[in-house]
């Protein structure tokens, strides 16, 4: 399987495994790259969230490394959330 490569400038510190991460991500990436919710959630689940945050033109939400986006792309369906 290839990998992209690392970003330029990328520094790679003393004692990590980089080349391991791909491997032992691996399964994740296999299981999940068809799924808009890389979760356990339930897409009703997902839609009771939007809900409860209630989300407001302006808001801002922060999703790091959670899947596709799934949730960012439900809440700025409801506001203008950046």
């Amino acid at each position: 399987m290839q990998h992209p490569p690392l970003p330029r400038g990328t520094v790679v510190l003393p004692g990590t495994d980089v080349e391991g991460a791909w491997t032992r991500f691996y399964p994740f990436e296999a299981l999940h790259h068809l799924h808009s919710i890389c979760n356990p959630m339930s897409s009703e689940d997902l839609d009771r969230l939007v809900d409860a945050l209630d989300p407001q033109d302006g808001d801002q939400a922060l999703d790091l490394a959670c899947g596709h986006g799934e949730l960012l792309r439900r809440l700025s369906r409801c506001a203008a959330v950046g």
